[in-house]
């Protein structure tokens, strides 16, 4: 795994972060990866992460219809997601795989 896909592995896991931790965290991870901070766009980061409601569903990238899965949960801990592309609903999911 590459420094930059743990960072955002971490990232997307974390809980909400106050400013100070989640400077502390790039700051760290900086330090462990020089540049990392560049390639993640933290603020930019942060500001999506606090935007999204935590009960809003991700809709498939097919049909548009909601999905199961919130926005904010981590797409490692997901079905059906599509790296680079997105999250399918259970029946495109199973019309593709199948």
């Amino acid at each position: 795994m590459t420094p930059e896909k743990f960072a955002r592995c971490l990232i997307g896991l974390a809980l909400p972060l106050t400013e100070e931790e989640w400077y502390g965290l790039i700051n760290l991870l900086e330090r462990l990866q020089p540049g990392i901070a560049d390639c993640l766009d933290a603020d930019s980061i942060k500001k999506r992460r606090n935007d999204m409601n935590e009960n809003e569903k991700d809709l498939c990238i097919l049909c548009g219809k909601e999905t199961s899965y919130n926005k904010n949960m981590h797409v490692g801990l997901r079905e059906n997601y599509v790296d680079g592309g997105g999250q399918l609903c259970n029946k495109y999911a199973d019309k593709i795989y199948k």
